[in-house]
C-alpha cells in the first residue's frame, strides 16, 4: 500500500482522459476537449514519470554502490583481526630484521594469510580483491624468504649470526627482509585507505 501511495504521481496519466471525458458535461478549453491533444498530454506525463522513475532508480543504485557489502565487511574485519594491524606495524614493519621478529607477530601474519586463502573468506568487491591479493602476495614472498633465514630464539625469530660468515650473510638478508616488510606495509596502507574510504571500517 505504501508503495502505491509513494507513487501517487502515476495517477496523473489519467488526468487528461478524465478532463476530456468531462467535456461531455462541462465546457472546457479546446485543447482539453480534443482527444488528440489529450493523448499528447498523456504521453508527455508518461514520459515525465518515466524520467523521474529512472532518476529515482539511478539514485538508489548509486547509494547501494556506496554502501559496502555486509558480508564483505564482516569478512574483512575478521581477517584484519587475525593480522592485528598494530602488531604488524610495530613488530614487523618498524622492527629491524637484524634483531629478529616476535614469534607471535609472525604467527599472526601466517594465520592471516591462511585465512585469506579460504573459500568462505572470498570477497565480492573486485577492487578490494585486487588490493587484498596485492598485500597477501607481498606477505607470501616475505614468509617464503624469511622462513629459510630465521630461527627460533626465546620468543623471537632471529637471523643466523653464530659465525662470521653467517653475520655477513645476515646483513644482506636482513636488509632485504626490511625492504620486503616495507613493501608489505605500503600495500597494507593502500588496502586500509580503500577500506576507510568505502566505509568497510
Amino acid at each position: 500500500m505504501s508503495r502505491i501511495i509513494n507513487r501517487w504521481y502515476i495517477g496523473l496519466i489519467f488526468i487528461p482522459v478524465i478532463i476530456t471525458y468531462s467535456t461531455n458535461y462541462f465546457k472546457l478549453p479546446d485543447i482539453l476537449a480534443n482527444w488528440k491533444d489529450s493523448l499528447i498530454a498523456t504521453l508527455t506525463i508518461i514520459i515525465s514519470i518515466l524520467v523521474y522513475e529512472l532518476y529515482r532508480l539511478n539514485k538508489k543504485h548509486l547509494l547501494l554502490k556506496l554502501e559496502p557489502n555486509k558480508r564483505d565487511q564482516k569478512v574483512i574485519k575478521k581477517l584484519l583481526n587475525y593480522l592485528d594491524l598494530d602488531s604488524f606495524q610495530e613488530d614487523i614493519y618498524k622492527q629491524d630484521a637484524w634483531y629478529g621478529y616476535k614469534d607471535e607477530a609472525i604467527y599472526k601474519t601466517t594465520k592471516f594469510y591462511d585465512k585469506v586463502r579460504l573459500i568462505k573468506n572470498k570477497i565480492s568487491d573486485p577492487k578490494l580483491n585486487v588490493l587484498l591479493n596485492s598485500f597477501t602476495n607481498e606477505l607470501k614472498s616475505f614468509h617464503e624468504y624469511s622462513s629459510m633465514r630465521l630461527s627460533g630464539d626465546r620468543g623471537y625469530l632471529k637471523p643466523f649470526k653464530d659465525t662470521v660468515k653467517q653475520k655477513e650473510n645476515a646483513k644482506q638478508q636482513t636488509a632485504k627482509m626490511n625492504k620486503m616488510t616495507k613493501s608489505c606495509f605500503e600495500k597494507l596502507d593502500e588496502l586500509i585507505k580503500y577500506l576507510i574510504e568505502n566505509k568497510y571500517l
